[in-house]
């Protein structure tokens, strides 16, 4: 019975954390649909947040569901594909919608089992590299998409272009939820840790 209501609080907190992903990027995207540099899409915000979160607190596979039923909300929301044929609009939407939240997810889900007794400061630490790595996977996935998919002369070729593009909105939308983890962990680190793992207050003393 225990067990089966630590599973029901697992999906509960994954779902929740996914709906909180998908309205902070709706959100960022309507900001950002009136920035002409960002026509083909893009956005600064910290809608990555929950989704690390989420990772770090339950592990890889529970951050890379969450961030996956974010992928698919955003996609079923309207997506746009400009590829001619059907296996490059599913790689394209694979790459650009549903497993960049995911990959995000999973990046940062390793980094709960670095969470330990070590101190304070280590585990801060730790919590900022998997938000760090949670930002480049889902930068890698844009890159790759732009790359394939968006191709452009501009910037010195698709893929130095895709590498630019993506990189204006991702490295301040990483650092953003960086800090605002870092922020968290600091006032509630608690949030952080679950019965599966220690309880940072015995770091702290």
């Amino acid at each position: 019975m225990k067990k089966q209501n630590e599973n029901v609080r697992i999906v509960a907190e994954a779902a929740i954390m996914a709906a909180l992903a998908f309205v902070l990027d709706l959100l960022q995207g309507v900001i950002f649909d009136a920035v002409p540099f960002f026509a083909n899409g893009g956005s600064v915000g910290i809608a990555m947040l929950p989704i690390i979160f989420i990772g770090i607190r339950r592990g890889p596979l529970i951050g890379f569901v969450s961030g996956l039923v974010t992928g698919i909300l955003q996609m079923l929301t309207g997506f746009y594909a400009i590829s001619d044929t059907w296996y490059k609009v599913l790689f394209q939407v694979l790459l650009d919608y549903t497993l960049a939240y995911a990959i995000c997810g999973l990046f940062a889900g390793f980094f709960k089992y670095t969470l330990n007794k070590k101190g304070h400061g280590f585990n801060l630490t730790m919590i900022l590299v998997a938000g760090f790595l949670g930002g480049v996977g889902k930068y890698l996935c844009h890159v790759l998409a732009g790359y394939f998919f968006w191709p452009s002369d501009m910037w010195g070729g698709p893929l130095a272009y895709s590498i630019l593009y993506n990189g204006i909105y991702m490295l301040p939308s990483t650092i953003l939820c960086m800090a605002l983890l870092a922020v968290l962990f600091i006032r509630r680190s608690d949030f952080f840790f679950t019965n599966n793992n220690i309880s940072d207050s015995e770091v702290k003393a």
